[in-house]
């Protein structure tokens, strides 16, 4: 989403999505191209602080296996994620 590859680069810290956070994204271009922004993860964004991460990204909404209500009532899997298939459904 940032073009970056998910490596440490000088000034970045031990958690990549606070590292990450403020870098410039390819979700921001599409806003300034005037589409809506939206991500969704079948996985709980809350994970590995990606939360912070999205929430800095310029996507206008964003959401998990804990927040998408769609979600809720599914199996849940490895990361307390959905399978692939509903993130289609």
């Amino acid at each position: 989403l940032t073009a970056n590859p998910p490596v440490s680069f000088p000034g970045s810290g031990s958690n990549m999505y606070f590292s990450f956070a403020k870098r410039p994204s390819v979700a921001e271009q599409f806003r300034k191209a005037g589409y809506e922004t939206l991500f969704r993860s079948g996985a709980d964004i809350n994970f590995l602080d990606a939360k912070y991460f999205l929430g800095n990204n310029s996507f206008d909404s964003y959401g998990g296996s804990e927040s998408v209500a769609s979600f809720r009532n599914e199996r849940k899997g490895i990361f307390n994620s959905v399978a692939d298939g509903v993130l289609y459904d």
